[in-house]
């Protein structure tokens, strides 16, 4: 037969078993040929088996890579979405991030309002947050402490506030007797002590009995009776008037004003004292007269800063002119009451006889006796600080009621 080609021959009608032989001659250079073969088996056991869709070739969303044309992958990721605190933005590629709000229990660490803790709410279940402590917070504690709180329940040392035993005695003084024990005593006074046993007349004072026992009467004896510049010595009720410096005792005359002149006089009242008003009299009228009721303070014996100055009262008028004021005086404590004048009408004033005699501490005239101060200024202009007197007075003052509120 002649050489042929591979593509020569005819095809098997079969499929080329393993048993079977192929052979193939090859010229040897020589005129002669070189056979050589190959069988079934060594060419079905070297080709790659035949690739089927699912079986020995795995497919992508059910679709075979088998075939021609380019493989179009659907059905992956198109979006993101997140759940607090993670923020998701961008579909199939997003950017994922903390909230910019991240809560007080997913980060504790973060800055926090100054004392708040972090807790249940108060008196129900619920979310923990940030919060400030209340009492129901805190459980009793009955564990021994140390400090001050060590000894709560027991006896309470001196230095922190106790007496420092559990039965504190009380001592019986003379006439005083303690019954009972700790902490229920009774202090009890026994025979006089306390008691008045003898009162003993004073100048122009006679009591009876003689002897100052049992039922006293007191009564002044002899004249005169002026308090010297102290107010009256009784408890003064709503709507009592006095006179300023006797109480409302003694006799009056009256005295001309003196234009544009101050005219301050001492008052030390016992007791204190709250006004309703203070008043003075008209006792002669002058046309285009007018006064003003001043009140300033002490200061080294003399006048100085001042306290009220009322509104300008009529005095071309007679009777009663009130300055409805709340004037508090202090008992002990010294103030100086008086009038500023205008023009030429007449008040009741103060006998010299009846008024105190005050002595002026390092002021003008040497340190002369006298009953008042005054101070020549412009009618309603009276200085705020009263300042060095322009002179002294020993004649009747005029006269200023208070009325007690």
């Amino acid at each position: 037969m002649a050489d042929l080609k591979i593509s020569q021959l005819t095809a098997k009608g079969s499929a080329i078993a393993n048993t079977d032989l192929v052979e193939i001659s090859e010229s040897d250079g020589a005129g002669g040929y070189i056979t050589k073969s190959v069988t079934g088996a060594n060419i079905i056991g070297s080709k790659q088996d035949t690739l089927i869709s699912g079986t020995n070739i795995k497919t992508i969303n059910s679709n075979s890579i088998l075939g021609s044309g380019n493989l179009v992958i659907t059905g992956g990721v198109s979006s993101v979405s997140a759940t607090t605190p993670v923020v998701a933005t961008g579909t199939t590629t997003p950017v994922i991030s903390l909230a910019s709000n991240y809560g007080d229990t997913l980060n504790p660490y973060a800055s926090k309002t100054a004392n708040n803790i972090l807790a249940a709410p108060n008196g129900s279940s619920g979310v923990p947050t940030f919060r400030a402590i209340v009492g129901a917070d805190i459980p009793t504690l009955n564990q021994n402490t140390t400090g001050t709180a060590s000894n709560v329940t027991g006896i309470v040392a001196l230095a922190n506030g106790g007496t420092g035993t559990a039965t504190p005695s009380l001592v019986a003084g003379t006439n005083i007797t303690v019954t009972g024990t700790f902490p229920n005593q009774t202090i009890t006074a026994s025979g006089a002590a306390g008691a008045v046993t003898q009162i003993v007349a004073g100048t122009n004072v006679t009591i009876s009995p003689a002897g100052g026992t049992g039922v006293v009467t007191i009564n002044s004896t002899g004249g005169g009776g002026g308090l010297q510049g102290i107010n009256a010595l009784f408890n003064l009720q709503s709507g009592d008037t006095i006179s300023y410096n006797l109480g409302g005792f003694g006799s009056f005359t009256s005295s001309a004003l003196v234009n544009n002149r101050i005219a301050l006089m001492p008052f030390l009242p016992n007791q204190n004292i709250t006004t309703s008003n203070l008043q003075i009299e008209v006792n002669t009228i002058q046309a285009g007269s007018n006064c003003i009721i001043l009140i300033y303070s002490n200061l080294n014996g003399l006048p100085d800063t001042k306290i009220f100055e009322s509104a300008a009262l009529d005095c071309s008028t007679l009777g009663t002119k009130t300055a409805t004021t709340t004037q508090t005086f202090t008992a002990g404590t010294t103030y100086w009451i008086g009038i500023h004048g205008q023009n030429t009408a007449f008040l009741w004033a103060i006998q010299q006889s009846q008024s105190l005699p005050i002595k002026i501490i390092g002021s003008v005239n040497g340190g002369l006796v006298a009953n008042y101060v005054f101070k020549d200024v412009t009618f309603g202009s009276a200085p705020a600080s009263f300042g060095t007197p322009t002179g002294l007075g020993n004649i009747a003052p005029y006269l200023v009621k208070l009325t007690k509120a």
